[in-house]
């Protein structure tokens, strides 16, 4: 029994990290520990050509700041809604730091940024 059980937590392993949903991002190197799941958390993503997507949907940079606040205006605690930020590495941090400013101002509190774990770094945190 515990073999078999054994065998299926390494499928869903496995498996999971397959399904990666959102826009491809060239992300930078990190080493942190994995986040629990709890609610789904909200994705914004920004590419290479700085283009913002919610999810998967493409957002006018504009816009931004008011499709956030809508968001935050339809959720019942937005300060307990869970943000996770993939920029493309090759962005300059002003422009990340201003779509997070922007996320904040909406008065989403728990924005997190995620990296890219597979690629190991250093002892010294650098790649």
């Amino acid at each position: 029994m515990v073999d078999v059980m054994l065998v299926l937590v390494i499928i869903f392993i496995v498996t999971g990290q397959m399904v990666v949903s959102g826009t491809e991002v060239n992300l930078p190197d990190a080493r942190a520990s994995q986040l629990t799941p709890q609610d789904e958390p909200l994705q914004v993503s920004v590419d290479a050509q700085q283009n913002i997507y919610l999810g998967e949907e493409l957002i006018d940079p504009a816009g931004f700041g008011d499709a956030m606040a809508q968001l935050a205006l339809t959720s019942a605690t937005p300060q307990e809604q869970r943000v996770f930020v993939r920029a493309d590495r090759s962005l300059p941090y002003g422009n990340v730091m201003a779509i997070v400013g922007q996320i904040s101002e909406a008065g989403f509190t728990k924005v997190a940024f995620i990296s890219d774990p597979s690629v190991g770094a250093d002892s010294t945190g650098m790649p």
